[in-house]
């Protein structure tokens, strides 16, 4: 239900991902779903159930393969 709403915000959000990181796994996906939606790193710690260590490496990740394309 939630990633349906950030889809109906963001269309190509997920094809987005998907082209820029490639195969990605459901619980960094639902992260940077998450972020997308503004939820911070603690926030998104306690609702995957990883370290916020693993989330702010995911963001920055994510953030650095934005920069480069």
């Amino acid at each position: 239900m939630f990633i349906n709403a950030v889809d109906e915000l963001f269309p190509d959000f997920k094809e987005q991902i998907t082209m820029q990181m490639g195969t990605i796994k459901e619980e960094k996906l639902f992260a940077l779903y998450l972020m997308k939606a503004g939820f911070n790193n603690t926030q998104i710690s306690y609702l995957t159930g990883t370290s916020t260590v693993n989330v702010w490496r995911w963001k920055n990740k994510y953030l650095a393969t934005l920069e480069n394309k």
